[in-house]
């Protein structure tokens, strides 16, 4: 059977709590057998659904394709588990491999470090008896990608077909102090609900995170489309004509407008710079307006439209004073100034939030990093 054309099981991870809106992106992609978990989303599909969803989803952050589900009691029996899976047929000779590891209520595994060594151990004995050499690791650019996830005594081992992870669209490299990832900014966009129609602000844009990604979505535009390159292109069995055919529908789909004013604001104008090159770098310059301005001297220009910010509180970033105050002033300039807006403010302290003093109509938990 041509690669192409077999059924594989793929788990795309996501930040928890964006679970919903992933697979929400992968029933619009027409993908099979989609079923939510925690942490991400599973879907069978082929070789080229994998190659779409990398380009395509904006709130994933990895592609794995799933080589093994056990049982793993010990580092004994997760050595076995992986040992017995045929590498050569993934790993090729002179490619480099490396592992990564998450591990949660595994106490016989020590730490995700240990069971990552377990892993290449086994990797590179199954190789070398095979070869009559060993493989080389490289822990920074390896042409294949190993993945373990195991939590109690259940792991998965899978394959990363994508390779750097999917935040990294590559307009990103102006940046100002903790942005957000540009996966959970997309998120927070499609979870907001916008109609595309309306203007949406960021009145404390940062680095223009929000702003780009809510172009990205108005314009169609595929992320994937921004990045370098992906770790499926490395494997031995990759299709380029594939890849390429993908990539022009990708590029015809884009549009040439966006039908409603996507504004980013900041009063620190090194912020203002750091959007306007991340936009120009992500190709929605035209689509996007970044001013210098105080959130507190914000003046709708429309009757109704869509706030959605980020503000500093305190844990990713140094406040010099305390921000209750300023969470205060804003709840009011809500109230005064926004009448027929909807705000949407995520926020990694509750207490704070509560300072706004507006009813809110939902809560959503999401996490940011740790946070």
């Amino acid at each position: 059977m041509d690669p192409m054309d077999q059924s594989y099981t793929f788990f795309v991870s996501t930040a928890r709590g964006l679970e919903p809106v992933l697979e929400t992106e992968l029933v619009d992609l027409n993908l099979q057998s989609i079923r939510p978990g925690v942490g991400g989303v599973s879907f069978l599909g082929t070789l080229s659904d994998a190659y779409r969803a990398n380009l395509w989803l904006r709130t994933g952050n990895r592609v794995l394709l799933v080589l093994k589900e056990f049982k793993c009691a010990n580092p004994d029996s997760l050595y076995k588990a992986c040992r017995s899976i045929p590498w050569d047929r993934y790993i090729l000779r002179k490619q480099t491999f490396a592992v990564d590891a998450f591990t949660r209520d595994t106490p016989l595994l020590k730490n995700a470090q240990y069971a990552a060594l377990k892993v290449k151990d086994a990797v590179v004995d199954a190789l070398r008896s095979k070869w009559g050499h060993r493989p080389d690791v490289d822990r920074h650019e390896p042409d294949v990608g190993v993945s373990l996830h195991a939590v109690g005594g259940e792991a998965t081992l899978s394959l990363d077909t994508t390779g750097d992870r999917l935040h990294r669209r590559g307009y990103g490299k102006s940046r100002k102090t903790a942005p957000l990832k540009e996966t959970l900014a997309a998120g927070l966009v499609l979870l907001s609900g916008w109609d595309r129609q309306t203007p949406l602000v960021d009145p404390m844009c940062g680095s223009g995170t929000i702003v780009i990604e809510a172009a990205l979505i108005a314009a169609q535009c595929a992320p994937g489309l921004l990045r370098e390159g992906f770790g499926f292109e490395k494997w031995g069995n990759f299709q380029p004509s594939v890849w390429k055919q993908l990539v022009k529908e990708a590029r015809q789909s884009d549009s040439d407008t966006v039908s409603c004013p996507i504004i980013g604001m900041d009063k620190d104008w090194s912020a203002v710079q750091s959007a306007r090159r991340n936009a120009k770098k992500a190709g929605v310059q035209d689509f996007v307006r970044f001013v210098r301005r105080d959130v507190l001297d914000f003046e709708p220009e429309a009757d109704r439209g869509l706030i959605l910010t980020n503000p500093p509180y305190g844990h990713r970033l140094e406040l010099s004073e305390d921000p209750q105050p300023f969470y205060k002033r804003l709840g009011d300039l809500l109230k005064h100034k926004c009448k027929g807006w909807t705000a949407e403010i995520f926020t990694g302290d509750p207490n704070l939030a509560k300072q706004i003093e507006l009813r809110t109509s939902r809560r959503i938990i999401l996490y940011n990093g740790p946070l």
